[in-house]
């Protein structure tokens, strides 16, 4: 039906057309290919946990909350849809064996405190060991493949002792290593009986809430029928929801969160992302898609006059309109599949540096070779329908017009190129103004005062000789003039990690708790409106509290002086209330909060230097860990980029965006060129003739560019309010957020405008400058 060599001739006898429209679909395609492998990769989180589907976290009151360990097995007795239940605590320690520590070799990894059933609710296969018994015993660990091969190289560790956290741990196990997509990143799993040996260990008692609890159903739950069992269990809810008067404002209820929606909740505990990130993405992705039709329509049809009239001699020679059509729809699946190759080559070359460039994984096929014949589908689904409208364009003029070269384009179609030449710049356009706007939305974060000082401060993650020695180490420290302040404290701003629940005059409340020493408030110059701040020079305020602002505000004490908290075998005085500030992502809202003058947990140590001598500080800094830390590597870590690593994905948005809008301003150009092309051939004679009665270059450049300029125009007037809705909506997920201002929206037009400008004037330029005599032949 269709001779290959003739679609062959029929495809690059116009090669400038053919090579414009190559471009724009590797373009296009590169883009697609990048967010959709991008997409799937996000959306296949935890899928390789063969019970996926049966798996949920039970948590109480709000999303993403934690809950005190001791509710696991009462819920497993109480609730028979359960087969399985495990508390986890997440940790971050030191790793080594006793033979790597005496050669100063140390693995700083993440982890988690589980029980047996752990294996049973997750698919963490093991290499080596016993899953029934793994985690049976106290100080026993199951390392994943990895680690267990950087502590004992190939030796069989099962049976030999590591030291996590300078404790002995027997290992009775290795797994595989957890897949990337898996919201936990753990390298090992140690046995949660490690932590209730004793009964006033955190973890035996209902007022730690630090813990999260997974759950396995059976296959026949029903899971609101499992949430009424959980919320009807008597000796779970005496103690969150004791029976008074103040707490029936104030109950709180259990709930299951399906592992299916753990990656896209917000508990920082696991790789997270929020759900309107990849429907944005995939927004994106069919953006490019339709840049990339619009492109491949006013392209081809640029040279529907040439085309024209060579499928008129086919039709002489007895082809009808139908395989007229066919043929170029068919030409525009070989192009869209050639397009595609070359693009699946530009990606192989430039997913490795995206990845690299936006910290993120999921770029590459690795695992995912399916995706080249979805990849394949899509060019081909892509040829058909951006070859319809040309192929009825072509294929339009009366067969005795076309014959004698007669067929008349002129203004048939006009309005639509017009209308697809707007939209691609009302894309475009909406694209710079979303990338600018993310782009501001981050820097006001970045230089959002959260209310307590960060420049020039530096922290260190304490080692268990750090700690036993806190005081001389900070008082050798000191010595140094370029190191004005220190302090203690069992966490970092922006990470504060302790969550307690507890029963306050017959009230359950639940607040974040930060365990600091004496100097930590002066040190980040927090200022107290209410009671007085911890005592420097006495040990009298030891085991006593600070609640903030919103702490008192929201559970609604006239009088916070007056209340006491049961700590863990202690009751400690509240003495007084600090004014608010962000110790958390200013994503959130600032939530309540209690510091706790402790003299344990001493897990960071703060520093406040000097500007303009960081080399030899530091440096001396270093020489102090060394005499007090044989062992172990120094580290240090700047606490305003600590802080700024708050909002590393917003930053992967704005990236991902910023790669996209430039893709799109691509697309834009070669879409623009092709109507150049089409507008340019179409007005040929009129220019000659312009030129025949005096015109000069300047006037027929500004005469054609008036044209395509007004319609960049339209499609910016177009473009602003979706743009602004977009925007809107995206900042108002965000507690703290700047302002939409003018020069966004003026910035991105002002962009738009010059690019399309230089590219209409390149084009226009060639042809005025041409000779009107053969402009005239050529008519």
């Amino acid at each position: 039906m269709f001779k290959l060599k003739s679609i062959y001739k029929s495809i690059v006898k116009y090669p400038t057309s053919l090579v414009l429209n190559i471009l724009s679909l590797v373009i296009a395609f590169t883009g697609i290919i990048t967010l959709m492998l991008y997409i799937s990769y996000e959306n296949s989180f935890d899928t390789f946990n063969k019970n996926y589907h049966r798996i949920y976290k039970i948590e109480i009151g709000n999303p993403g909350s934690t809950v005190p360990a001791v509710i696991s097995p009462i819920i497993r007795k109480n609730v028979p849809e359960i087969e399985n239940i495990t508390p986890l605590l997440f940790t971050n320690s030191t790793l080594t064996t006793a033979k790597l520590k005496a050669r100063k070799i140390i693995f700083y990894a993440s982890g988690m405190y589980a029980n047996n059933n752990v294996f049973n609710i997750f698919t963490f296969p093991f290499v080596l060991g016993n899953k029934k018994h793994a985690l049976s015993n106290v100080n026993t660990v199951v390392l994943t493949k990895s680690m267990a091969r950087k502590l004992f190289g190939e030796k069989n560790p099962v049976g030999k002792e590591v030291l996590i956290h300078d404790k002995n741990f027997t290992v009775t196990g290795v797994i595989q290593d957890i897949p990337e997509n898996s919201s936990f990143r753990v390298k090992y799993i140690s046995s949660f009986k490690t932590l209730t040996q004793k009964p006033g260990d955190a973890a035996n008692t209902w007022e730690e809430w630090s813990y999260r609890v997974f759950c396995k159903v059976n296959k026949q739950a029903d899971i609101r029928n499992v949430t009424e069992k959980l919320n009807a269990i008597e000796e779970i809810n005496k103690h969150i929801n004791p029976d008074t008067d103040n707490s029936k404002e104030h109950r709180e209820a259990l709930f299951l969160k399906p592992l299916s929606g753990l990656h896209f909740s917000t508990d920082n505990n696991f790789s997270i992302i929020n759900k309107k990130v990849l429907y944005v993405l995939g927004i994106l992705a069919l953006v490019l898609a339709i840049m990339g039709a619009v492109n491949f329509i006013n392209l081809t049809t640029s040279q529907a006059f040439q085309k024209a009239k060579i499928f008129s001699i086919k039709r002489v020679f007895g082809a009808n309109r139908t395989m007229v059509m066919m043929q170029v729809i068919l030409e525009a699946i070989l192009i869209s599949l050639f397009a595609l190759g070359l693009s699946f080559l530009l990606h192989r070359l430039l997913f490795p540096y995206l990845e690299n460039i936006l910290a993120v994984k999921g770029f590459g096929f690795d695992h995912r070779l399916q995706w080249y014949f979805y990849f394949v589908l899509m060019a081909v689904i892509f040829g058909i329908v951006a070859g319809i409208y040309p192929a009825y364009y072509i294929s339009s003029p009366d067969l005795s017009q076309s014959v004698k070269g007669a067929q008349n384009f002129t203004g048939k179609g006009k309005l639509i190129r017009n209308g697809l030449l707007v939209l691609q710049f009302v894309l475009a356009i909406a694209l710079i103004i979303t990338s600018i706007g993310i782009g501001k939305q981050i820097r006001y974060w970045h230089n959002f005062n959260i209310g307590i000082q960060k420049e020039n401060i530096i922290y260190l993650r304490t080692t268990k000789n750090i700690r036993q020695h806190d005081k001389a180490f900070a008082k050798e420290l000191i010595k140094n003039q370029d190191i004005s302040q220190f302090t203690y404290s069992g966490s970092i701003p922006g990470y504060v990690g302790m969550g307690w629940g507890r029963v306050v005059d017959g009230q359950q409340i639940s607040l974040r708790v930060w365990p600091v020493d004496k100097n930590f408030l002066d040190f980040f110059g927090l200022k107290i409106v209410k009671g007085h701040p911890f005592s420097k020079t006495t040990g009298a305020d030891n085991n006593t509290f600070i609640l903030n602002q919103k702490a008192v505000e929201q559970f609604g004490w006239k009088n916070p002086l007056e209340k006491t908290f049961p700590g863990f075998n202690f009751n400690g005085k509240v003495i007084g209330v600090v004014k608010n500030f962000n110790f958390s992502s200013l994503k959130e809202r600032i939530k309540p909060m209690m510091f706790w003058l402790t003299n344990d947990r001493k897990y960071y140590l703060f520093l406040k230097i000097e500007p303009g001598n960081y080399t030899q500080t530091i440096a001396y800094i270093k020489k102090i860990w060394e005499q007090f830390e044989p062992v172990q590597n120094f580290n240090f870590t700047f606490l305003d980029s600590s802080l700024n690593a708050l909002y590393a994905k917003e930053d992967r948005i704005s990236y991902f965006v910023e790669f996209v809008a430039l893709w799109s301003i691509l697309l834009s150009l070669t879409g623009l060129l092709g109507l150049v092309l089409f507008t340019a051939r179409d007005r040929t004679k009129e220019i000659g003739i312009r030129k025949v009665n005096g015109a000069s270059v300047l006037e027929i450049v500004k005469m054609l560019n008036r044209e395509f300029l007004k319609w960049v125009a339209v499609a910016f007037v177009i473009a602003i309010p979706i743009a602004y809705y977009a925007m809107y909506r995206w900042l108002e997920t965000f507690a703290y957020k700047t302002k939409l201002s003018w020069w966004i929206f003026a910035l991105a037009g002002i962009i738009v405008l010059a690019v399309a400008l230089l590219t209409v004037s390149w084009h226009t330029f060639r042809v005025a400058r041409k000779n009107p005599v053969e402009a005239l032949r050529y008519e």
